[in-house]
């Protein structure tokens, strides 16, 4: 679990995405992250967004966007150079964003992602619990239900 996203991680997965939006005609990028996805989604749409914003939306799954918080929680150490989302909170706030959490999730409780979300002062922001699912099961029962939910402003 204590996986370290650090900013070579970020430039890595910023190369991939500027190569695969080479063969596309959308100028915008939808992100969907699920669990440390969710976090790698996070930092590199703070990343994308420091001068213009090609992110037209973040989905989130069973996320882990305060790794402090969740690592006290866990009682596990951080790692060096390691990037919280959380210090990027406000910096995404204007970004349409879904997060969707389970009451029942094990490793990645609610108050985590009520940690982030406070930080927004936006509306952009929402919080959607999925029933019938935990950490690691029940998120591709509900896939088309995550697609159809377009994150708004």
């Amino acid at each position: 679990m204590n996986e370290a996203v650090n900013y070579f991680t970020i430039q890595l997965n910023n190369w991939q995405l500027n190569t695969l939006q080479l063969n596309t005609s959308s100028p915008y990028i939808h992100l969907i992250g699920y669990s440390g996805g969710a976090t790698v989604a996070e930092l590199l749409t703070s990343h994308r967004c420091l001068k213009t914003c090609d992110v037209a939306s973040i989905r989130t799954l069973a996320r882990n966007l305060n790794t402090e918080l969740l690592n006290q929680a866990l009682h596990i150490s951080v790692m060096p150079e390691s990037l919280n989302p959380i210090n990027m909170a406000k910096n995404l706030q204007y970004i349409p964003q879904i997060h969707f959490i389970v009451d029942d999730d094990q490793r990645v409780s609610p108050s985590i992602s009520a940690s982030f979300i406070a930080l927004q002062s936006s509306n952009c922001a929402v919080i959607v619990n999925v029933k019938h699912a935990d950490h690691k099961h029940g998120w591709a029962e509900n896939w088309t239900n995550f697609l159809q939910n377009t994150p708004k402003c």
